[in-house]
């Protein structure tokens, strides 16, 4: 329901990634190191024909790893173990597609939807602003995103503008909607290329008010001013009322302050993390108990990074969830047995760690601003992240990693494998 398939794919890459390097007698992390594209690797199109944009794989790793403080758990690890206590670490590495957008690749893919987006950022005679769009808010944030855009075009403070979103009478048609990580990409973007076609339009006249070159107006903080001369100048909501009144204007300009864009992808985005958690299995009833995650996410450019927190935070509380706890099971005829939140257990406040995160800001060539997606980011990585420090601490009791091949690592299923592996010590098979 976040992120599907590429939470299992990611989990299917990473259990592999760290069974070969304890085959190959390699840390996790330079098993990674090894693998990553380059950033000279970019554009990059990879074995299912997806090119990646861009990209810093190598610099997020570190970044995580010494946020989390790798090697010093590494040497904690060794001293623990010797008191038989078992604790791991894991990593998670992914590339998460992002603004489904191409329209073209979308018909080719046989999806009827387009992947185009439009917006109109209007500005009203008071100087405030109004951005209409078809998107709609789910939860992530993008009123709050698509406000910062427009003002910070504009050079106006964030509450002079006004977002009005999915209102089928007044807003432009959306292609899509709000799904698969787009909105900022997307939708961002043709908000700033409207709100960009309306500055100039303000600068045209602001330039023609005060009798300067159009080169030299300065649009901030709600006025246009003349560079190098600061008494030179008028407030925005000046210029809006002439452009309304029409009795001023420049040769060429109309009336009023609005302007539309479409956007059309060029391509997705391929956004990047990198997740390191830390556990401790109880060796005597499974329960897994967390020490400490540590999160390196690239996302282009941040537009909110307070709303891009909160978007990771969520996903790793669902991620950790699937890792742990929540199990859809079935009776032999097939009846479902977790009907309840009293059988599927949903995670809580007091199963969730603080994540710590670093942000990275590699733009994307390939959209105005430079914006990536990101609000299933967050959920892709825990399972494999989680797994891989579940392996790691249950090495401890000579557990092979093989055998987390599956989620969520419930205490039962935990308890069964180190029963097993407690038998097999008591009555090792026969030569």
């Amino acid at each position: 329901y976040r992120a599907f398939g590429q939470q299992q794919g990611t989990f299917v890459m990473e259990r592999l990634l760290d069974m070969a390097a304890r085959r190959l007698a390699l840390d996790p992390a330079e098993i990674r190191r090894r693998n990553f594209l380059a950033p000279d690797a970019f554009p990059y199109k990879n074995a299912g024909g997806f090119e990646y944009d861009s990209g810093r794989y190598a610099q997020g790793l570190e970044r995580a790893l010494e946020t989390a403080g790798y090697r010093t758990f590494r040497e904690r690890q060794a001293r623990e173990r010797a008191n038989g206590r078992l604790i791991g670490i894991g990593l998670s590495c992914y590339v998460e597609f992002t603004g489904m957008g191409p329209s073209r690749v979308m018909a080719a893919m046989g999806n009827r939807q387009g992947g185009y987006e439009t917006a109109v950022v209007r500005m009203d005679p008071s100087g405030r602003v109004t951005v209409l769009t078809g998107l709609i808010e789910i939860g992530q944030g993008i009123r709050s995103s698509l406000a910062q855009v427009a003002a910070g075009v504009l050079g106006l403070p964030h509450d002079h503008v006004r977002v009005v979103l999915g209102n089928t009478e007044l807003c432009p048609y959306s292609s899509y909607g709000t799904a698969d990580s787009r909105g900022s990409v997307v939708g961002g973007a043709c908000v700033l290329e409207a709100s960009r076609i309306l500055r100039k339009k303000i600068v045209r006249l602001a330039a023609h008010l005060l009798e300067a070159a159009e080169d030299d107006v300065d649009v901030a903080d709600g006025h246009c001013r003349v560079r190098g001369t600061p008494d030179r100048g008028l407030a925005v909501a000046q210029g809006a009322r002439e452009a309304y009144r029409g009795q001023r204007l420049p040769p060429g300009l109309e009336p009023g302050l609005e302007a539309r864009f479409t956007y059309e992808p060029e391509n997705w985005t391929f956004a990047s993390g990198v997740h390191v958690a830390a556990v401790e299995v109880d060796g005597e009833v499974g329960t897994v108990r967390f020490l400490g995650y540590w999160i390196a996410h690239d996302c282009g450019v941040v537009i909110n990074p307070m709303l891009v927190d909160g978007q990771i935070h969520g996903g790793v509380a669902q991620g950790i969830g699937a890792a742990l706890r929540e199990e859809l099971v079935y009776d032999e005829a097939g009846q479902l047995l977790s009907r309840t939140f009293m059988e599927y257990a949903l995670p809580t406040a007091a199963d969730v760690p603080a994540p710590v995160l670093a942000h990275l800001e590699t733009p994307s060539p390939k959209t105005p601003g430079g914006f990536k997606g990101m609000s299933e980011g967050g959920t892709v990585a825990p399972p494999a992240a989680i797994a891989n420090a579940v392996a790691d601490a249950l090495a401890g009791a000579g557990i092979d990693g093989g055998a987390i091949d599956f989620y969520p690592l419930t205490p039962p299923r935990l308890f069964a494998l180190l029963r097993k592996r407690a038998a097999s010590a008591v009555f090792p098979p026969s030569p």
